[in-house]
């Protein structure tokens, strides 16, 4: 195994990393030129990744789910130094995007500061940080976590049969969710379903002239008994959603102005043609609405019909997207749970002195006043520098953030600056938690210090 190089790795292939050893990389810079890249750990590889004391800058591509990663298999990365996303565009990410930076067995450490590029996040949009638990970042809203329900690729989905009157395909995102679409035919016999990857087809073998290629209507005037409909239902199990919606179905029309008929399970329709190519919620006024509580009922019925002329239509499925939402308890909500608090982070249950959100930083107890938290304060040996120490949460998704400032003037709120701290050294983890010691030169007639804890 490699113990430790020094310089650049570059080019193609994986790297191996043996049960016993570490590789640290100081610097990481992938991908480049608005692409993105990759470091991949080799599938024997069960060691260690550390990511050094320097900046490492990864990518990500808004508009996919495409994004630098580092991938170390079953083996362990440990996070450290300075972590930059950055997009590679100024396209608006969008509620659900996910970028998984990171793959490994375990995730230990933590990164000293942390940028994302919010710049490009729709109003009201955060991004949920999960890097310690799955090594991904992903875009919702304040307590909501999004997730993307696609169902593509028909063919591509294994649980997809390849043909009959009634397919089903089945995702598990993220969160243990199940989700399983169903398409069944409606009209009559003769009609069956065909998954040519990517699309859903089909083809009613009474009408002469069709194409396997295409859902498809003959084009003679005022006969629907040719129509071809399929029905699409969708059932949840396992971890429950907060919420559901549906988000759009993405056809592809073989010809011009190709009609279809949108209805749901209370036969209320709407006619759509092909300049609506990729129907959304917005598409289908007065139509039900998908929830949570209604999914079991809930179905919506597509409907080839004639176009204009008495021409025939035709057209196929690309992919029919969902999106669940989860309310998401911060891992402040979670500690003070845990402690049965009743006040909440700028709170004092405990009537110590210390903020509730405060002693969550700093491994208080905040149930017992004389458990205040890990910190402490003094002159260095020579007395040039004043120290500061403090137990820093190490966990990615902790939720806070942590700045240390001073100031000559304690009358004016702006005067606190961080410009003159320096950080010294991080002591080792343990129990979720590492030590970091600060300084600061005492070179001023007098000078206050105060740590900042903040949730993010």
């Amino acid at each position: 195994g490699v113990e430790r190089t020094v310089g650049s790795l570059s080019g193609i292939g994986g790297i191996q990393v043996a049960s016993n050893q570490t590789i640290t990389i100081t610097e990481t810079s992938m991908g480049g030129n608005g692409s993105v890249g990759s470091l991949l750990a080799n599938g024997s590889s069960e060691g260690n990744l550390q990511l050094g004391s320097g900046t490492h800058t990864f990518d990500l591509i808004p508009g996919t789910t495409s994004s630098d990663l580092i991938s170390m298999g079953s083996g362990s990365l440990t996070f450290g130094g300075d972590l930059i996303v950055q997009a590679t565009t100024a396209t608006e990410l969008s509620l659900g995007d996910k970028f998984q930076l990171f793959e490994a067995g375990t995730y230990n450490g933590a990164f000293n500061s942390e940028i994302l590029p919010t710049n490009n996040l729709p109003a009201g949009a955060v991004f949920f940080n999960d890097l310690a638990t799955d090594g991904t970042i992903s875009v919702g809203t304040t307590g909501i976590k999004y997730s993307i329900i696609r169902f593509d690729e028909f063919s591509g989905i294994s649980t997809w049969a390849t043909g009959g009157t009634s397919a089903s395909g089945s995702i598990t995102n993220s969160d243990e969710t199940i989700f399983t679409l169903t398409a069944s035919v409606q009209n009559p016999s003769g009609d069956t379903l065909t998954m040519n990857s990517p699309y859903l087809q089909g083809i009613d073998s009474t009408v002469s002239g069709n194409d396997v290629s295409y859902r498809f209507d003959s084009g003679d005037i005022g006969d629907t008994s040719d129509d071809e409909q399929v029905q699409f239902t969708l059932s949840v199990n396992g971890t429950p959603v907060d919420n559901l919606e549906f988000s759009a179905i993405k056809t592809v029309f073989m010809a011009t102005d190709n009609p279809m008929e949108v209805m749901d399970r209370n036969s209320t329709s709407v006619m759509l043609h092909s300049n609506v190519t990729t129907i959304t919620e917005s598409d289908l006024p007065g139509l039900e609405v998908l929830t949570k509580d209604n999914v079991g009922n809930w179905s919506l019925d597509l409907i080839a019909r004639e176009r204009l002329g008495g021409v025939q239509a035709q057209w196929s499925i690309d992919y029919v997207e969902f999106i669940a939402k989860y309310q998401v308890a911060s891992s402040f909500q979670i500690w003070s749970d845990s402690y049965e608090l009743e006040e909440g982070p700028d709170g004092d249950d405990d009537k110590d002195g210390m903020s509730n959100l405060y002693e969550y930083g700093l491994n208080g107890d905040p149930t017992n006043s004389a458990i205040r938290g890990d910190f402490e304060s003094g002159a260095s040996e020579d007395g040039s520098d004043f120290l500061y120490i403090y137990a820093r949460r190490t966990a990615a998704n902790s939720g806070i953030s942590y700045s240390l400032a001073t100031s000559e003037d304690l009358v004016y709120d702006n005067a606190w600056t961080n410009n003159d701290t320096v950080v010294d050294g991080i002591g080792p983890e343990a129990d979720g938690f590492d030590t970091v010691t600060n300084s600061t030169p005492t070179d001023a007639a007098a000078k206050f210090i105060q740590l900042f804890i903040e949730e993010n």
